[in-house]
């Protein structure tokens, strides 16, 4: 079984504010879990491949670079800058939809 501390320490860093009731049952859950992965430790998996890679795939990934839209000579999205309403230092102004949190 989880202690309480642990349990809270876990809660704490999750962020997470837990009633009485929460505790109970998130210490039930989370010993559970515990336990599963202390029965999947005694599992033999010596003859078993190890994988890590299932696609095949390698670095799918292009380098970073900066293309210039040939028809104005501008970085691309400078043409979006120039057809919006409002624009400051380069960045589209658009109206605030959130509050200060």
């Amino acid at each position: 079984m989880i202690s309480k501390e642990e349990l809270l320490k876990a809660a704490a860093l999750a962020k997470l504010k837990l009633t009485a009731k929460e505790e109970d049952k998130f210490a039930s859950e989370l010993a559970n879990i515990v336990a599963y992965v202390d029965e999947l430790k005694s599992v033999d998996t010596k003859d078993v491949e190890v994988v890590s890679n299932i696609t095949g795939l390698e670095n799918s990934f292009r380098e970073d670079s900066l293309e210039i839209n040939e028809e104005d000579k501008l970085p691309q999205g400078q043409d979006l800058i120039k057809q919006t309403a409002k624009a400051k230092d380069g960045y589209v102004v658009v109206p605030r939809i959130l509050s200060d949190l």
